[in-house]
């Protein structure tokens, strides 16, 4: 089957673009894909609502081998057309109608944006992505540091260049000899000198 013949089974659906994917065809719809031709066989989009639907019916989901391992993978977002469906394309456009509204379901809700917590209610906001997070990845939010003045550290006076920011002076260190010295001076009251008289 050929892509004029894929697409000539929707003809009772409406118009499709039918596209080369992987190694057969996909079949779109305003711009959505709502199935398949794979391997020989037609396959439509379906999910958890619909997928009995397609069981009831004896058809299959998706499968294929991994060529490594050999393990078998099954894609249960897309069944196999029921054989009764190729030679009735009104009951066939239905199934694809349906298969549609599920692929442009899944689409809304992958493209569907973060929601952005409100600020007033105590919600974060989101204002970037961390690094190999991901989605969404975690949000970080972003706050300014305050400048904080650095006080003198009193416990290790070594540490302070000097007594204060215009005296220039060296303090000792407290419980030293020279630390009694300089305190005892400092406290000591300057002893007036005697004014004496000129003689003439």
């Amino acid at each position: 089957m050929d892509r004029e013949d894929v697409a000539e089974l929707f003809r009772e659906f409406g118009p499709v673009s039918v596209r080369r994917v992987f190694s057969g065809f996909g079949v779109y719809a305003d711009e959505v894909c709502f199935s398949l031709y794979l391997r020989g066989e037609l396959y439509l989009r379906a999910d958890a609502a619909t997928a009995p639907r397609f069981a009831a019916e004896g058809s299959t989901p998706f499968s294929y081998a991994q060529a490594r391992s050999g393990k078998v993978i099954v894609v249960n977002s897309y069944w196999r057309l029921p054989e009764r469906l190729y030679d009735d394309p009104e009951d066939l456009a239905q199934w694809a109608r349906i298969a549609l509204g599920v692929a442009r379901s899944t689409a809304a809700k992958k493209t569907r944006p973060a929601r952005k917590a409100d600020a007033g209610s105590g919600g974060t906001v989101r204002t970037a992505k961390t690094a190999g997070a991901g989605p969404l990845g975690k949000a970080r939010k972003f706050t300014r540091k305050k400048s904080v003045r650095k006080k003198p550290n009193t416990n290790n006076p070594d540490k302070n260049k000097s007594a204060g920011p215009s005296s220039g002076k060296v303090l000792a260190r407290p419980g030293t000899r020279k630390a009694a010295k300089t305190l005892a001076r400092s406290t000591k009251p300057k002893a007036k000198k005697a004014r004496t008289k000129s003689r003439r």
